[in-house]
């Protein structure tokens, strides 16, 4: 694992393979990435792979806002300094937000995206909607509003080391970040991600494994069941395909990583034949 300056900011960093198109994978929110590991692995040989941590994750700097926008420059910067003419973004969490950020600023080279496990947090007023989920922050305490967010994040035959990894992962973390991003998704959710899936004019692939409510209670999916994101997908990006993913928590690349590269490298091989 290597860190490396970007565009002014020190990031962490790892690339392999090579060969159209590069994979520019994207972590969820307070992760890193470690998570793609087996999909470096597994992708390096049939194409180019690069995977980074975002700013104020792992080993990157702090950004100097805490914004969905920031971390959206941020991909955007390692596209232009590490990536070839045709990119294929892959975003988990609030990586799916932070790609489609970097689609919004430019959408210069991207040919396609890999939505993992992607969700609609707030629809609606965004301030409303932000002003609620800071309410819910102040009332439990970050770390606890934090801690019972993730901790639902698995299901019972999840891996108890990846648990824990996740859980520690919390501990780390600048609490200012760490708030101001969670209501920066609020606010990208509420006030963007319809509009900016309606101008998405690439192949988009879904993988969904889990969905939550209202009160951000979350819930493996069964074959056959939508959610509220998956339905905005498929309102604003009509060919967009989805794969539904049983059995699995918030982590499916990580928790059945054959099953994510399996179905990335069937989407590359598309994109390849047209």
């Amino acid at each position: 694992m290597t860190t490396e300056e970007v565009a002014g900011s020190r990031l962490g960093i790892d690339c392999a393979g090579q060969g159209a198109p590069t994979l520019v994978f994207v972590h969820g929110g307070f992760c890193d990435r470690r998570d793609w590991r087996a999909q470096m692995a597994s992708l390096a040989p049939h194409c180019r792979v690069v995977a980074f941590d975002l700013p104020g994750h792992g080993e990157s700097a702090l950004p100097a806002q805490p914004t969905v926008a920031a971390l959206g420059r941020a991909v955007r910067c390692v596209i232009e300094s590490h990536a070839g003419e045709r990119v294929v973004l892959v975003g988990h969490s609030l990586g799916v937000d932070v790609v489609l950020e970097t689609w919004r600023q430019s959408s210069a080279n991207v040919a396609g995206f890999v939505l993992i496990e992607g969700g609609l947090v707030a629809s609606g007023d965004p301030a409303a909607a932000v002003g609620g989920v800071r309410e819910m922050i102040r009332a439990a305490g970050l770390q606890a509003f934090l801690d019972r967010s993730f901790s639902q994040m698995f299901v019972p035959t999840s891996d108890q080391a990846l648990r824990e990894r996740v859980m520690q992962r919390l501990t780390r973390l600048d609490p200012e970040f760490a708030q101001e991003i969670v209501l920066s998704k609020v606010h990208w959710d509420a006030s963007l991600a319809a509009h900016v899936l309606g101008t998405v004019d690439v192949p988009v692939l879904l993988l969904q494994s889990t969905y939550f409510d209202a009160a951000f209670q979350r819930y493996s999916l069964t074959p056959g069941k939508t959610t509220p994101w998956t339905e905005l997908v498929a309102r604003q990006v009509p060919d967009a395909q989805l794969r539904v993913m049983s059995g699995l928590g918030h982590f499916p690349h990580v928790e059945a990583p054959q099953a994510v590269n399996d179905s990335i490298l069937e989407f590359v091989r598309r994109l390849r034949s047209t």
